[in-house]
């Protein structure tokens, strides 16, 4: 969602919002990041799971949200999937930056959080350099429509994978560092 918006979403607000002021796509392009921030730091005592349990959902409904503005050549429903795409992108961000930190070996949590960011940069971009190459011959709206099912779809099959076997699958469980306690968790986050 975060791709998206910091690249296609200018292009998508003057075909199908026609909306043709800079100041308003900076805005927009800048809001989904404002929220995911705020809702980060209003929320950075729930539990990784309840972040991840809320976050996925709310990031669906975002993408409907902005796909139906485009389509409905709406600006307040494109807004309005704006704000949850953001509140969603926060949670989602939030809960798994902090399930990877839990599950990784003290010793190379640097190297796993580098390898995290490194593939959350390669599937925020990619889809969206796709995407707009194949805009060209699909059209704007048929473009949105590509890249919010596909991130729809990639949601969906997290959702559908319960946080503890996709840990034991990794190994974490093993290393007895995978255990998602809410106890510790608000302890050490309280104590942040």
């Amino acid at each position: 969602m975060l791709g998206l918006f910091s690249s296609l979403v200018p292009s998508f607000l003057v075909s199908s919002l026609h909306q043709h002021d800079h100041a308003i796509a900076g805005s927009i392009s800048a809001a989904i990041f404002a929220v995911a921030t705020a809702v980060q730091v209003a929320l950075r005592r729930i539990t990784p799971g309840a972040a991840l349990g809320a976050g996925l959902p709310i990031l669906i409904l975002g993408l409907g949200l902005v796909e139906a503005g485009l389509l409905g050549e709406s600006l307040a429903i494109f807004l309005f999937g704006t704000a949850a795409g953001g509140a969603g992108v926060g949670l989602s961000f939030m809960g798994s930056t902090a399930v990877v930190n839990q599950i990784a070996p003290p010793e190379r949590r640097a190297e796993v959080i580098t390898a995290y960011f490194a593939s959350g940069y390669c599937g925020m971009t990619i889809p969206v350099v796709a995407v707009g190459v194949a805009g060209q011959s699909i059209g704007t709206p048929a473009r949105g429509f590509v890249l919010s099912n596909d991130a729809c779809r990639r949601v969906a099959r997290r959702r559908a994978q319960p946080l503890g076997r996709a840990r034991a699958r990794r190994g974490g469980a093993a290393h007895g560092r995978a255990r998602l306690d809410d106890r510790q968790h608000r302890v050490a986050v309280g104590a942040a």
